[in-house]
């Protein structure tokens, strides 16, 4: 049996034990209670509008500020991960997103409810780039024949615009 076969076997069984299906589960619920938590604002939006006379405008600027830090945090996410790890960027997240939803609940005026928007999204944003890619790189040990992760550029590259790349470490594939 060749040492690639023997790897295959390696992955397979770790992909299905226990502590596997464990990590999977828990990652899962992690960016399901993350989209749950994104979306929560929406039925009591009229009630924020109500208590701090928030203009439709402004009322739009809090839904969107979610969408809008998603969007501008998940590239250097994605980054941050190749040069601290996946799983630490997920655990930052996570926390950052758990704060930033005690501080919608707590915001006494706009700004506050609106900084604190763009903080539970850019805890969103780095949730779902690091955490798929903590999941998939614990999970799979990387796609075959990528040696960095998506931030690496060109195929087979262990490094990431000069970091190494601890997303998806490189293989020892013979192709």
């Amino acid at each position: 049996m060749s040492e690639t076969n023997e790897e295959e076997i390696v992955l397979q069984a770790t992909r299905t034990t226990a502590g596997g299906k464990l990590f999977r589960l828990l990652i899962g619920a992690l960016i399901l209670v993350s989209a749950a938590a994104q979306f929560a604002l929406v039925p009591v939006m009229p009630v924020y509008a109500r208590r701090f006379g928030l203009s439709g405008f402004e009322q739009g600027m809090v839904l969107g500020a979610t969408g809008l830090a998603t969007l501008v945090v998940s590239v250097p996410a994605g980054t941050l991960s190749d040069r601290f790890g996946a799983r630490r960027i997920t655990l930052a997240a996570g926390l950052l997103m758990a704060l930033a939803t005690a501080g919608q609940a707590l915001a006494g005026d706009f700004p506050a409810l609106l900084a604190a928007r763009l903080a539970f999204g850019a805890g969103y944003g780095m949730v779902w780039t690091a955490g798929l890619c903590w999941l998939a790189g614990a999970m799979a040990g990387g796609p075959p024949t990528l040696g960095g992760s998506v931030a690496a550029g060109p195929a087979r590259s262990p490094r990431a615009w000069g970091w190494p790349s601890r997303c998806w470490p490189p293989r020892s594939a013979s192709c």
